[in-house]
């Protein structure tokens, strides 16, 4: 473990500039038009939840790089808790993409659709990468507290109410210009539901996945 630890400045680095890399493309194919189902060509692509997220974890990806750079030339021992808490959080909207695609739109729409083009990036590739990077290479050893969990809900409770204000000022309940994932289709009080569901979900990925770092970083020591 000590011969590992030796090299985290390293595998963070290399992580850190791939996902910052691979977001940055991701979202400027998607941009210029080369999408597949749930995308959308110029400056609309950033009403979706997993362009928002993914473009959210290349932003922590890319702050961190100099803090890397500090920790490979021995300026700093561990990276700072905010900046780890953010990379976390910033994960949990990742993963959350990553969970809804294995497990409810690649079955119903096919994984051929959800992996076409820049999706294969945003679904699958950077995903995997912020998971492995947050769980399995986090340089800062301070024991998670199970309260962080609630930083990872932020994003999706902005995003939330964001959409349903959105929908109600324009009455697109079930208009693909303003209800773009159809949770209002059903009217006001569904899509209400379906937000609440989903923030319970994210809580619980989030407090999961806080908790399934404590257990590694335990191991690790």
């Amino acid at each position: 473990m000590g011969n590992m630890r030796k090299h985290l400045p390293w595998i963070d680095l290399a992580f850190d500039a791939t996902i910052l890399f691979l977001a940055a493309f991701s979202a400027t194919w998607m941009a210029m038009g080369n999408n597949g189902i749930l995308a959308e060509a110029g400056i609309g692509f950033l009403k979706y939840f997993t362009v928002q997220s993914n473009i959210l974890l290349g932003v922590v990806a890319g702050i961190s790089l100099p803090f890397d750079i500090l920790l490979l030339t021995k300026q700093r021992k561990a990276s700072p808790l905010p900046l780890r808490i953010a990379y976390l959080s910033a994960m949990v909207g990742t993963s959350l993409t990553f969970l809804v695609t294995m497990s409810f739109l690649g079955p119903m729409m096919g994984y051929g659709t959800m992996f076409q083009d820049s999706l294969l990036f945003m679904h699958l590739i950077i995903p995997l990468l912020g998971i492995a990077r947050v769980l399995f290479f986090e340089t800062n050893e301070e024991k998670p507290r199970w309260q962080w969990a609630f930083f990872g809900v932020i994003h999706m409770g902005l995003y939330g109410i964001y959409y349903t204000i959105n929908v109600a000022v324009h009455n697109g309940y079930g208009q693909l210009e303003y209800d773009w994932y159809m949770f209002g289709q059903s009217g006001l009080a569904i899509g209400l539901g379906i937000f609440v569901c989903l923030l319970c979900l994210v809580f619980f990925a989030s407090f999961g996945l806080v908790k399934l770092q404590a257990l590694i970083l335990a191991k690790r020591r």
